[in-house]
Formats: structure tokens, sequence, C-alpha cells
């Protein structure tokens, strides 16, 4: 199953990409697994993620955090060999707007990115970031809300613009 081709130098995600289980799978076993040293993979399943809630910056927990398995459903969850834990889930309809990333046909992949892996304080904007993966290429969550960052990146936010913050962006 092909997710993605390039045509004039531009990333076009097929048609057929679904928001299922099957699709996540596919697209990282693709398009990230060569590239990446892993000690484990988990396909929605516990054994590498936080084994504690997400929280937000503003202190409330992430209602699609799942504990030992991810933030979501139908992902696919990895420890690098550096302890760092990854996922990667679908990020298909509203997502691209909720996280302010700008997605041409609205489809994408979204990656969380826990630096220091079952370590605390598993909180999104502190230790987890997020990134989509989408049409125009891989953007940083509020790439396209950069007037927000400030706010979204704050103890009265979610944190999920920090990763745009902290890299100076």
């Amino acid at each position: 199953m092909t997710y993605v081709k390039i045509n004039n130098g531009d990333l076009i995600f097929e048609e057929d990409i679904k928001d299922s289980q099957e699709t996540v799978n596919s697209w990282f076993n693709e398009y990230l697994k060569p590239y990446i040293a892993t000690t484990k993979i988990c396909y929605d399943e516990e054994g590498c993620w936080a084994q504690e809630q997400v929280k937000y910056l503003n202190g409330s927990y992430n209602p699609n955090s799942r504990k030992g398995i991810g933030i979501g459903t139908k992902v696919v969850t990895a420890v690098l060999n550096d302890g760092t834990f990854i996922e990667v889930n679908s990020a298909l309809y509203s997502f691209c707007d909720l996280l302010k990333v700008n997605c041409k046909t609205n489809k994408g992949i979204s990656i969380y990115f826990d630096i220091n892996g079952d370590k605390g304080p598993n909180t999104i904007g502190k230790d987890i970031f997020v990134a989509v993966f989408t049409d125009n290429g891989l953007k940083p969550a509020y790439s396209e809300a950069l007037d927000e960052v400030e706010t979204e990146c704050s103890s009265k936010g979610r944190g999920y613009s920090c990763l745009i913050k902290y890299l100076g962006l």
C-alpha cells in the first residue's frame, strides 16, 4: 500500500489513506521504521509508552491518553535506542485543525515524541512534543498559528505549540 507519493516535488497522500490501524502500521513500517533504531515496537498495545496518563501544561489530563499504549487510538509506538518514546497515529479530518497545521487534503500522520521515555513529567510541552506529517511535509503543531504559540505554550495552555517555541521558529 502506498500512502504518500511525490509529484513534481509535492507530497501527495493517496486517496486510499484511512483512519485505520492498518494505515498507521503500514505508514510506520514503510516510512519510519527503516530509518530509526528501536528496542521495541508496539502496534496499538501496551509496552512502548508512559505508564501514567499524559497531561497538558495547564495540569489537566489529556482525555485521549491511554496508559502504556499512547495518545488516541490506532497508534504505533516505539522505544528508540536512547529511551525516547515515539508515537505515530492518523491525523485525519479535524486533527489538522486542532493542531493548527495546514493539511491541503486534511490528511496526515501525527508524530509524538516523549524525549525522556517513561520518566516524568509526561506532559505535552515539557517532555512530549508533536508534529504532523502532511502533504505539506513535516510540520510542528501550531505552525499555522504562530500568534497563538505563547498562549498555547503557557501554564494556561495545552502545550502543543511548545515545539515551535523551543526550536525558535
